[in-house]
């Protein structure tokens, strides 16, 4: 399967690297090697769900963990928070915060990996930065046909270029889970 060769295939990156400038400064070595997407169906309280993807010790150590297949109802609109987080040692560091701190150089991206130009699921992103650009914490989406398929979620870098796409900046880390919507 397409997406479980690229889940498991090292997909660690470091969050914001270090750019020398004054205006995006970041702590050098922050991974980003945890993401997990919460559902939440607004009327269905046993739909609520998580999946997840890591890989703790990055590339070249322990297999990650594959990520978790995210299961829709056809016709159901979920309510989805993304988290990314570093794990070292035990510890779990959310990354949200700095990512919510320069949400003008950040979006997160979800691009269906099917290579049909069919819509099988609809996401649509509900937080916006301060110029009120599209970020994508936050999200909703919506099972549209029954379809196996693929997410890929990407978390983009965009310092002082962000102009609403996903085609530009630097890819901080970047995830494919698996789609099942019945």
């Amino acid at each position: 399967m397409l997406w479980a060769f690229i889940a498991s295939s090292g997909l660690l990156f470091n969050a914001c690297e270090d750019h020398h400038d004054d205006d995006h400064k970041h702590d050098e070595g922050e991974l980003i090697n945890s993401v997990t997407l919460e559902f939440e169906h607004p009327s269905d309280s046993s739909a609520h769900f998580m999946v997840n993807w890591s890989d703790e010790d990055g590339i070249g150590g322990n297999d990650p963990i594959l990520p978790d297949t995210i299961r829709l109802q056809k016709d159901s609109i979920y309510k989805v928070k993304a988290h990314f987080y570093h794990i070292h040692d035990g510890q779990k560091e959310e990354i949200n915060t700095e990512i919510l701190q320069e949400a003008t150089d950040h979006i997160i991206c979800y691009t269906q990996t099917s290579m049909a130009t069919v819509v099988y699921f609809e996401i649509i992103r509900t937080d916006k930065d301060a110029r009120n650009m599209e970020l994508g914490l936050n999200t909703t989406w919506k099972g549209v046909l029954a379809h196996e398929g693929g997410i890929a979620v990407s978390l983009k870098h965009q310092p002082g270029i962000k102009n609403g796409t996903c085609s530009i900046g630097e890819t901080d880390v970047e995830v494919v889970f698996p789609v099942s919507v019945k």
